[in-house]
């Protein structure tokens, strides 16, 4: 497509551009893909979690300032993303719905 990745932002019902792509990781299977992307209009970091081929995204959620080191799947599909805090390395899961298109 053309602008590169999108995010659909369920919150405010409309597509949001994402300039710049950070980083990925496609599970063992081949059937999900996880992607941090920088969203230069909110000046936030997402990250971005859906199934392949679906069209339909998974979840996301905001990263804040915190970079993302390392982005893995766990056995039972859980994503997580290691981000380095205060305390040090922590897992964080938990998402809210956002959605992705070329």
């Amino acid at each position: 497509g053309h602008g590169g990745v999108h995010l659909w932002d369920s919150g405010q019902g409309k597509w949001l551009s994402c300039v710049r792509y950070l980083n990925a990781a496609v599970s063992g299977d081949g059937n999900r893909l996880a992607m941090v992307v920088w969203n230069q209009k909110t000046r936030t970091r997402n990250l971005v979690l859906r199934n392949l081929p679906a069209e339909a995204p998974v979840a996301t959620f905001d990263l804040g300032d915190r970079y993302p080191y390392e982005l893995t799947l766990s056995p039972d599909g859980t994503l997580v993303a290691w981000v380095e805090t205060e305390e040090g390395y922590r897992p964080r899961g938990k998402v809210f719905v956002y959605g992705m298109k070329d």
